[in-house]
This record gives C-alpha cells, structure tokens and sequence, in this order.
C-alpha cells in the first residue's frame, strides 16, 4: 500500500478475485469511477481501477463474461480519462488495467483500439518515466492481441501526431509489432502500402529515435522482400519509389546489402515482458522480440578523435540541468564547427549533439535559446547537407522560437530559420515546412512559414511537382478555411505561387474540394 492506495502487480492479481455477480462488480466500478471527481476521492477511483484489474484477471483469456463485453466501450472511454490523469498513480493503474485487458480479452478489444492507442502513445511520450513504462507495456500487449491489421491501422494513424515524441514512439511500436508478425508475412498483407507509406514519412524526422525504427523497418523489409524475390520485390520497389525520395531509397538498399544479419539494424530498445498471464504464445510467431546484438560504435576516422572527445563533452554540457552549461555548450558547438569544418560533419556523434541543440532552441530560458540561435545560423553554410537528419526537428523548433514571448529570440528567429532553409535540400524541408504552416500555435509563426514555404516551392518544383502538389497545395487548400487575417493573406500569397507554377491545374485540382472552397480558391487567385 501506498499514501492510503493499494498497488497490485499484474501476477498478484488472481490471488485476489472479486467477491459477487461479474454484474454487479461492473456496476459498482463504473459508479466509482464517475463519482470520485464530484467527491474529490481520487483513492475510490484507483481502486475502482483495482476492482476492474482483478476482475479481468479471473477471466478465460479471449472469452470474459458477457456483463463485461456488455460495458466495454463505456469502460474503455472511462480508464482513457484515467490514462491521461495528472494524477500519476491513476494515469500508470489505468495503463496496467489496458495492458492486462488487451491480454485477457484480445480482439474484443478492437472496437476501441483506435482510441485507447493514441492515447497510450501519448503518455509513452511524456518524461514520467513509470507511466511511459506502463503505456509501452500496453502497446506491446496491443501488438499481440488484437488482429495484425487492427494493430498496423491504429499505430500508424499515430505517425501523424503532432508531438514528435510521439511520433518517435509510435514509430517504435509499428517496427517492433511488424517484426513480431514476421517481414515475411508483412510483405504479403495489403497493409504493406500503409506500412510503406508512414515510414517513408517518418524517415526524414528530426528525432534520431524516430529514424531508427523506421531505418529498421525498412531495411528489414528490403532485405526480406530480396530474399523472396519475384513479385514481393517488384511491389516492395515500386512503393519505396512512391514513398522515399531517390537518395533516401539508395542509401536503405546499400544499407541492406552492406548489412550482416544480426549486427543491423540497430535493435530497437527493449520492452519488458507484456504480461504475466501469458500473452506471450497466444498468437504463434508473434510471442516475442527476439534478442539482438547492438553494433560496434564506428571507428573514428584518422584524426578525428579530439573531434569526438569535444563533441561528447559538448553534448553533456547540452544535457545539463544548470542553464548556463546549456548556452556555454552551443557557444562551444559553433567554435568546434568553425574550427574544424571538415572533421565535425565527418564524425559519428554529430547527429545526437544536433538532436540535443534542438530542445535549446524552446528552453525556458532565453539566454540559452539566444545562443542556440547563434550557433544554429553560424553553423548551417558549414554543416549543410549534415543537418538533413535532423532538418525537420530544427524547423519545428524554430517555429516555436518564431511565437516566443521574448522579442530578442523573436528578432533572432527568421535568419536563423532562413540559413538552415538555404543549407538543406529544399525538397527534404517541404513536409516539415507545411507542418509548421498548418500546426505551429502561433498564427504569426504560421504566416511566416507560409511564406518561406512559397519560396521553396519555387525552387523543387522544376524537379519534384508532385511534392510540392502533396505538401504545399495540400496545406494551402486546408489553410482556404482559416478566417485570421494575416492567415489569409499569407496563404492567399502562396496560392497565387502555386497558380504561376502549376496554371489552370490549380484549378483542376481543386475540382474535388467543396464548392465554397473553390470560390475561396479563385478569390485568392484573383487577388493582387
């Protein structure tokens, strides 16, 4: 027992069966739940989740009792608002409660996957570590329970969240539950296209965490589909094509020809086992994530080892909790890069002391974002193509800095955005751009993206139209319903980019929008 609360572990919890009709326990739950808010007794509530946890536990797995199946939506939506509690000992029982419902009741499940798995990616996400354990846990016990094509659907409808964590976890999950069923058995489902598609998307995050697992994901499945050959190769090709930008689809094919089995892709970070009721088994291959053996780091090249060394104390110095190692790091990352311009992008370390400069850029504290300002601009002509990786991640920051409260980091903001734009491949920035247009929370930071993404249209149009069909029409067309004034015009701007670049088919596109859409389309158009 805990401050007046009772934790169970999930093997403790047939020793403790709840006494009356299934019913009745069902009932008298679900009051508890509801009534703890208006009687401010948040312990009734916990053990109400108790009460459910044990009840669940007394059930055959895959056949509970039909006063159960009966509330089940009502529960599911109820133990959501538990997930998502502020209180941590609520949020982290409920998560046990969905771990232990997805294994107890499998594909009854299904109906409320969608829901309860955006939700448990989201606390995945967050810092607390307990919690995030719990909703990793449940998400593992999802993969395996309920039906592969539930499991794929609802976790890539995760890939699209707004919160790069979470992106970066749901990434994670769909990798490991795919490589629970088997690459073989993932190539020939017609979930592939899906599959395919959300990774291509998520390959070019800002978050190293995120391209790992889809780097994994993808490589195991060239590798998989070059093994069976024939018409698994051929589909697997034209959706890589359709999906990943030509350098991109290079690099994973060399990577899958230059990688032994077993020593890459790197393994995915480890997940404790899901159940203590025996999950694991229910569902033939799919019991397990096999071990695997984390690769060597790489060896330093000639000379580069001072490099490293600076670069490690450099990311510690990011890392600190004292805010002045933070800004005294990024002033030293600029100084290392001017130093030596050709041994830091070179080196393998780069990538995580990027990966850390980003959260400087939204700090609470503006003297460290100041200087991760000043590093970011002075670096980019430098690094160039080496801040592709994390491109995507550095603009999303950067259109959080662009809605500071602080006027300097405001002011600092534009040119520091804009040499980051000039040193990348336009047509990578394209998506992250369009993101930060649609989803940034500041409007001002929004037209700014509006214009800047006008401009790379510009320049990867002659090569790639469709990408900029795909992302800057896509957003333009979304923003036509905006009513915030300096939304409009900003977006009225691009439009009429988009009408030089693509003439009369702006138009033809547009035929299966709305009719006030169109109106709104050819008033913008019209305007100058």
């Amino acid at each position: 027992a805990t401050g007046g609360i009772t934790e169970l572990r999930t093997e403790d919890l047939s020793s403790y069966p709840p006494q009356g009709a299934t019913e009745t326990t069902v009932t008298r739950a679900m009051v508890a739940l509801r009534g703890g808010d208006r009687d401010g007794d948040w312990a009734a509530q916990f053990e109400a989740i108790n009460t459910l946890r044990r009840l669940f536990a007394s059930q055959p797995v895959g056949a509970p009792d039909a006063a159960i199946l009966a509330q089940l939506h009502a529960l599911n939506l109820l133990l959501l608002q538990f997930s998502d509690s502020l209180r941590s000992a609520l949020a982290k029982n409920a998560s046990m409660a969905f771990r232990e419902m997805f294994c107890s009741m499998g594909k009854h499940m299904e109906a409320d996957v969608d829901l309860i798995t955006p939700v448990l990616i989201k606390k995945c996400a967050e810092s607390n570590g307990f919690i995030a354990e719990e909703a990793n846990r449940a998400l593992a016990a999802m993969a395996v329970c309920v039906s592969e094509g539930r499991a794929i659907g609802a976790l890539a409808g995760c890939a699209s969240h707004r919160n790069p964590q979470a992106r970066a976890k749901a990434a994670l999950h769909l990798s490991r539950a795919l490589e629970g069923m088997g690459w073989s058995r993932v190539l020939g489902m017609r979930e592939l296209d899906k599959v395919v598609q959300v990774f291509g998307a998520l390959n070019s995050e800002g978050l190293s965490e995120t391209r790992i697992a889809t780097k994994h994901g993808l490589v195991c499945l060239i590798r998989e589909a070059r093994r069976q050959g024939g018409d698994a190769q051929d589909r697997l090709e034209r959706l890589l094509a359709r999906c990943l930008p030509e350098p991109d689809q290079r690099k994973l094919l060399d990577a899958a020809s230059a990688s032994p089995t077993g020593t890459f892709p790197a393994p995915l970070e480890d997940m404790t086992e899901v159940s203590g009721r025996g999950a694991k088994g229910s569902r033939g291959s799919r019991h397990g994530t096999p071990g695997a053996v984390r690769p060597p780091p790489p060896e330093p090249l000639a000379g580069g080892g001072a490099v490293d060394e600076q670069l490690r104390s450099i990311l510690g110095s990011l890392s600190s909790s004292d805010w002045i190692s933070r800004r005294d790091g990024a002033t030293q990352l600029l100084a290392l890069v001017r130093a030596q311009p050709q041994a830091v992008p070179r080196s393998a370390r780069l990538l995580s002391v990027l990966d850390a400069l980003a959260p400087q850029l939204s700090y609470a504290n503006p003297k460290v974002n100041l200087a991760a300002l000043a590093a970011l601009e002075g670096m980019a002509p430098m690094l160039k193509d080496a801040l592709a990786p994390v491109a995507p991640g550095l603009v999303q920051a950067l259109a959080s800095c662009l809605a500071s409260s602080n006027t300097q980091v405001r002011s600092a903001t534009p040119s520091c955005l804009d040499a980051v734009l000039a040193a990348v491949d336009p047509s990578t920035l394209l998506h992250p751009v369009a993101n930060c247009a649609l989803y940034s929370s500041h409007s001002k930071a929004r037209g700014a993206m509006l214009e800047r993404l006008g401009a790379i249209s510009v320049t990867v149009y002659p090569t790639k139209p469709a990408l900029v069909s795909k992302h800057s029409l896509g957003a333009a067309f979304h923003l036509l319903e905006e009513n915030k004034p300096e939304l409009k015009a900003a977006t009225a701007a691009l439009l009429r980019t988009l009408h030089a670049l693509l003439g009369i088919g702006l138009f033809e596109m547009a035929n299966k929008q709305p009719a006030a859409l169109q109106q709104r389309l050819k008033e913008a158009v019209q305007q100058h």
